[in-house]
């Protein structure tokens, strides 16, 4: 597992910061991937633990022939977890 307190960034051009909740009083993993320059949109995906590299690649490949514009792809996951199985205690 990673460190808690220092998250890995998982691909290039992302961010990964940890939030507490006071609603649910717990901690969730927020990964944001800059897909292209000035976005015009966002992508919410859930299950980041598992999904979000493969949604940023996805995203990525499809702005090589121009299918997709700029956008923001944020996902939302669990500081403990590694992959998406990782995750399936805590839902």
């Amino acid at each position: 597992m990673s460190d808690a307190a220092h998250p890995l960034t998982p691909l290039g051009a992302t961010e990964v910061h940890d939030l507490w909740s006071e609603e649910v009083e717990d901690r969730f993993r927020l990964f944001i991937g800059h897909c292209g320059e000035q976005p015009k949109m966002t992508v919410f995906v859930t299950d980041a633990n598992g999904l979000f590299g493969i949604t940023v690649d996805t995203v990525r490949l499809m702005q090589i022939p121009a299918l997709l514009p700029s956008m923001l792809v944020v996902a939302i996951g669990y500081p403990d977890a590694d992959t998406i199985a990782d995750t399936l205690d805590v839902r």
